[in-house]
C-alpha cells in the first residue's frame, strides 16, 4: 500500500521535477520536494495537492530546503537531507536537480566549476 510510501525529487518545483511529482502524487506516494526555496517548495506542494489529491487527508508532504551547490561533505548532506528522511519509507527518488552553464569549460571560473561539481 502506497500510502506510507514517500516519492522524493530533487528540483521538484519546477519543470520536469514538478511534473514527476504531480505523477507520483496521482500513483499515491507522499511527495517530499527537496530545492533551494521553502517559499516555493510549499507553493507548489500546495498545487500538487489541489491538483492531484484534494481531499485525500492521507496525503503527505514535506519540504527540504537545500543548495546543492553549496553543500560539500558528507555530513552537510546528512545534515541537511538525511537526517530528515531517516524515517520515511522512501518508494521512490527522482534526482532532477542540476546546475549548468554553456560554453567553453576553460572559461568557467573556479566557483562555477565548483557549483558544477
Amino acid at each position: 500500500m502506497l500510502d506510507s510510501s514517500w516519492a522524493v525529487v530533487t528540483g521538484g518545483s519546477d519543470g520536469i521535477g514538478l511534473g514527476f511529482c504531480k505523477k507520483l502524487a496521482n500513483e499515491g506516494f507522499n511527495i517530499c520536494i527537496i530545492s533551494r526555496s521553502e517559499g516555493k517548495i510549499n507553493e507548489k506542494l500546495e498545487e500538487i495537492r489541489k491538483e492531484c489529491r484534494d481531499g485525500d487527508s492521507s496525503f503527505k508532504t514535506m519540504a527540504i530546503t537545500a543548495d546543492f551547490c553549496q553543500m560539500r561533505t558528507i555530513e552537510e548532506y546528512r545534515a541537511a537531507i538525511a537526517d530528515k528522511l531517516q524515517d520515511l519509507d522512501v518508494g521512490a527518488l527522482v534526482i532532477n536537480a542540476g546546475f549548468a552553464l554553456g560554453g567553453p569549460f576553460l572559461e568557467l571560473t573556479d566557483k562555477e566549476v565548483e557549483m558544477h561539481i
